[in-house]
């Protein structure tokens, strides 16, 4: 799927913003949020998420850790320094440990999914953390 392509489901809060770079899971994310409500937008990476997000907000970031171009670790750094998207909710996901490239896992202070990922948690996740997109779009 191209970077940016929004994908329906029946909506919910807002679209959630999945930046993974491996495609089949990016896909089978999408694939598996849409049939639970929630429309998705995809990106491959941490520049094609901020790309997403200057035409659309989200309700949530669905963010891989490790990633080429921008890594999911620069990529929450620069979203909590830009007052736009300082507060948008972020759920990272990764099969790494608890050390990513010199970064404490825990210490990016989001939710953390370990891959592979329960779908029962996820959804459970995505829907205490997800937020009402109007509330937080007056940035764009």
């Amino acid at each position: 799927m191209a970077g940016g392509t929004l994908q329906s489901g029946s909506r919910r809060a807002g679209p959630v913003l999945i930046v993974e770079d491996d495609a089949d899971v990016r896909q089978a994310l999408a694939d598996l949020l849409q049939e639970e409500g929630y429309e998705c937008i995809l990106a491959k990476h941490g520049v094609e998420a901020i790309e997403c997000l200057r035409g659309q907000m989200p309700s949530l970031l669905l963010v891989d850790l490790v990633m080429p171009v921008m890594d999911g670790v620069d990529l929450i750094a620069r979203l909590r320094c830009d007052a736009r998207w300082s507060e948008l909710p972020i759920v990272v996901m990764t099969a790494a440990g608890d050390r990513i490239m010199g970064v404490d896992v825990e210490s990016l202070n989001v939710p953390v999914l370990r891959k592979p990922v329960d779908i029962a948690t996820l959804v459970q996740v995505l829907a205490r953390h997800s937020r009402v997109s109007a509330e937080i779009a007056d940035g764009i």
